[in-house]
């Protein structure tokens, strides 16, 4: 009796790692590299499948290095400059590309007509959540699919259409006024001076939004977006990260 129960308990705990093994293996290989052959038959093209990592390695890579190089000459061509990888990509293979996060294919849509079918079907192009916990949290248009969704669009449409932008054209040149000034104040004792633009510009994007959406100006909200600034910095960090199973538990 004794036997046979041993007998059992090895035959499930060989049937669960077996299958275990099977999922464990579709997942970091079997699906990307069906996938893959699925993009390339409908004429998308990228690099190829990398075991679990993918392109994280050499996207993160392209934005160290290009993060620590000055823009040389300066141009208003910065593509390259601030999106390295994607920059590569497009030169590379095209419009029609994609890449991979960890096992995960990220396509780029290009065509604004694909891009409206896609926004015109919530139902049928949903966004990946894989926190489940993070989402519950967050919410928005970020999160939010199907009817949700389009209830959340429709709310701030009219915020962005070509009259409310005319009405916002007051606040947004006053906050360039401002930025100009700063920017006059360093410059009059010597005439000419080196001036790192990129806080003035990330300061300038922040009194825009509290003028426009909050009537006040950024110097009142300013702890506010300093904090919202830092929770976007961690939360690109994280896009750098290989992802594991059960690692947003620890």
């Amino acid at each position: 009796m004794v036997a046979t129960v041993g007998k059992v308990l090895i035959a499930l705990a060989v049937t669960i790692i077996v299958s275990l093994g099977w999922k464990v293996l579709y997942w970091v290989w079997l699906k990307p590299k069906k996938l893959e052959k699925l993009l390339r038959r409908q004429g998308y093209k990228g690099n190829s499948y990398k075991l679990l990592i993918g392109d994280i390695v050499e996207l993160a890579t392209m934005v160290k290095e290009a993060r620590s190089k000055s823009i040389h000459p300066i141009s208003h061509d910065i593509s390259s400059h601030v999106m390295p990888f994607d920059h590569h990509v497009f030169n590379k293979y095209g419009k029609k590309s994609y890449i991979w996060f960890g096992p995960n294919p990220r396509i780029f849509i290009m065509d604004p007509e694909l891009i409206k079918e896609i926004l015109s079907r919530p139902d049928e192009f949903q966004k990946p959540h894989p926190e489940a916990f993070r989402d519950s949290i967050v919410g928005g248009l970020v999160i939010s699919e199907g009817h949700k969704w389009e209830t959340h669009r429709q709310i701030i449409s009219p915020a962005f259409n070509v009259e409310s932008m005319k009405s916002m054209f007051t606040a947004i040149c006053s906050s360039c006024s401002e930025m100009i000034k700063k920017w006059e104040l360093l410059t009059a004792s010597t005439g000419v001076v080196d001036v790192d633009v990129w806080p003035y510009i990330d300061d300038f994007a922040g009194d825009v939004i509290s003028r426009t959406a909050f009537s006040s100006s950024f110097e009142d909200g300013k702890k506010i977006f300093q904090i919202q600034k830092e929770q976007m910095d961690l939360a690109i960090q994280l896009l750098f990260i290989l992802y594991l199973p059960g690692a947003r538990y620890q």
